[in-house]
């Protein structure tokens, strides 16, 4: 038969062959890079579950590391651990909110709509007089005005029966010397720092004693939220906080006298420095401890 075969039909033949040889290479060599790449990513993800593995190992021992050996940066990254995220909570608000405003900016707008065809429909059946009076002038404008003035005065005056009330009741020292570094009420915000401030901030140096500013009983000592380390202390209805401490020395349930040490100055929770919050409560309403005590 190989004697029959011209050479063209050899040389093609051959060729064929070399072909099919040089295909089936290319396929081995394929499936072997595919093996190769799924070993590769078999060992990455193993190193990262590891990798994970060691954070979580170390954020916990740091977290459960006993008092005594902790230092600065440890302290704070306790801290940091301790502080609870409801990222649930963030995202429901989140798009609350954006339902919200949506529904807002809507109705606004077709309130605005309607406002402005009736002003022109009373600009143009009714004299410049009623006009006037359509706007609110020497009515409406008027009423909202003093409907405000009516509410800061009712505020301030349940400002000056909280602070009579206090200094007639209870007996009130300095929790702290120190520096005051942002005083009550309304102050630049930022990540950190709220917008309304409802307390006093003494700065002084970490570890600096705490006392009661009165008598009273313990009726909160937490660790977690934004106060960090703190204590309630109850004299009467009035509360008084002392907040972003680094050591708590007294419990729940302690009857405490004035002057007695509860705690030390510290910067836990959500804090930009050493320093003690120090707040007074009545019910819902905080009041500015600088109109009830002196501070240098």
């Amino acid at each position: 038969m190989d004697k029959i075969m011209s050479v063209e039909e050899r040389i093609r033949r051959a060729e064929e062959v070399a072909e099919r040889r040089q295909n089936k290479k290319i396929d081995l060599d394929y499936n072997r890079i595919k093996i190769e790449k799924s070993k590769s990513k078999t060992n990455s993800f193993l190193v990262q579950i590891f990798i994970c593995l060691l954070i979580y190992c170390g954020f916990y021992y740091i977290k459960n590391m006993p008092e005594g050996k902790n230092n600065k940066w440890i302290e704070k990254t306790k801290a940091v651990l301790s502080y609870d995220v409801d990222f649930m909570g963030i995202y429901n608000n989140f798009f609350n909110k954006n339902n919200t405003f949506n529904n807002t900016t809507n109705e606004n707008m077709v309130i605005e709509e309607e406002k402005s065809e009736n002003k022109i429909d009373d600009l143009n059946e009714n004299t410049s007089e009623n006009f006037e009076e359509n706007l609110g002038i020497g009515g409406e404008l008027i009423e909202e005005n003093n409907e405000q003035e009516t509410i800061i005065e009712e505020i301030k005056n349940f400002d000056d029966e909280d602070i009579k009330y206090i200094k007639e009741n209870i007996s009130l020292i300095k929790p702290v010397n120190g520096v005051i570094t942002s005083r009550f009420g309304e102050r630049e915000s930022s990540e950190i720092v709220s917008a309304n401030h409802k307390g006093l901030d003494i700065g002084a140096a970490s570890g600096t004693e705490i006392k009661s500013a009165c008598d009273g009983k313990v009726v909160q000592v937490s660790s977690s939220g934004d106060f960090g380390k703190h204590i309630m202390i109850q004299n009467h209805d009035i509360i008084f906080i002392y907040a972003h401490c680094s050591k708590l020395i007294v419990n729940e349930g302690d009857e405490i006298k004035q002057g007695q040490k509860i705690a030390e100055v510290g910067s836990t929770g959500r804090a930009t420095g050493p320093h003690l919050h120090f707040e007074i409560r009545r019910g819902e309403r905080s009041i500015d401890p600088e109109l009830i005590m002196k501070f240098e």
